[in-house]
């Protein structure tokens, strides 16, 4: 899932976008996780993608990634959903926004 701001719109066009969205939200498969986490974030940096989050739901874990002015994605704010885990995230990119994971994610999975 991407977000691309107003004042970033230019990039949409009719034929696709061109140009970096503001932030990037990737969910984590069991299958790509290695391709998820590492290749695309470094893929991602060098298209200069402002905030990358990376939501993991099998550790119910989301990582909120902003890009430096080095070109490095910084941890910028992490929530998870276990005991005393902190349970919301906040974007740099989308000011004001808290998002909290039990929106995201059910306090409890089946059968545990």
């Amino acid at each position: 899932m991407l977000f691309i701001s107003r004042a970033n719109k230019d990039v949409i066009r009719k034929k696709g976008v061109f140009g970096p969205p503001d932030l990037i939200v990737e969910i984590v498969s069991p299958s790509t996780q290695y391709r998820d986490v590492y290749e695309k974030k470094d893929l991602y940096a060098r298209f200069q993608v402002k905030e990358y989050w990376i939501v993991n739901p099998y550790t119910r874990r989301i990582e909120v990634l902003s890009l430096n002015e080095q070109g490095i994605y910084i941890l910028f704010s992490e929530g998870y959903m276990d005991e005393g885990g902190n349970r919301t995230i906040q974007s740099k990119v989308l000011k004001d926004f808290t998002l909290h994971l039990g929106d995201v994610f059910k306090e409890d999975f089946e059968g545990e």
